[in-house]
């Protein structure tokens, strides 16, 4: 009994050690994209993501806790326009997003700011194609050095990715309709 103790004890350390030694060569930062094309005028589309306000009717995270908190700046368009919020859903956390590049009908790119000791950004997108515009919503995560978050972001993806198409197919839902 003794000896089948101690392989079992070899055998979690060396397998311990493998899952460390692969996380080594995970990458520290990772990309996840998702694009939709909305049949409605660029100016219409861009404003639901420069209008901080707009993010209200399709954010998956206020989807997922419809009592999240969200206070906005003044103005809560444009660049170095932010909003801060509060949920108590796990998965929603607090933190605060920024629009640190908006470039008028082409890009956004936001600082995402989480209460968690993490950070990363997105961008948005726009392409005009013939009557339609192509939204794509890419978010990079700079998750470090640390195994257990960069396993973590593995099986996320994922969820993730799901979340960007609710949000975009929001997107797409408000602009189509104006």
């Amino acid at each position: 009994m003794k000896k089948l103790l101690k392989r079992a004890g070899y055998g979690l350390l060396g397998l311990f050690v493998i899952l460390l030694g692969i996380s080594f060569l995970l990458p520290s930062e990772q990309r996840i994209e998702s694009s939709v094309k909305i049949n409605a005028p660029i100016q219409i589309v861009f404003d639901q993501v420069n209008d901080l306000r707009n993010w209200d009717r399709w954010s998956p995270w206020k989807k997922m806790d419809p009592m999240i908190e969200m206070s906005y700046s003044n103005p809560p368009t444009g660049k170095g326009a932010f909003y801060v919020w509060k949920s108590k859903h796990e998965r929603v956390g607090n933190g605060k997003l920024i629009l640190s590049e908006v470039i008028p009908n082409k890009k956004i790119v936001t600082a995402l700011d989480f209460e968690k000791g993490q950070d990363g950004s997105a961008e948005f997108t726009f392409e005009e194609e013939k009557k339609a515009v192509k939204v794509t919503w890419s978010m990079m995560y700079h998750i470090g050095g640390n195994p257990v978050r960069k396993y973590a972001l593995l099986f996320q993806k994922g969820a993730m990715r799901k979340a960007f198409e609710q949000g975009l197919n929001g997107i797409r839902e408000n602009s189509e309709k104006r």
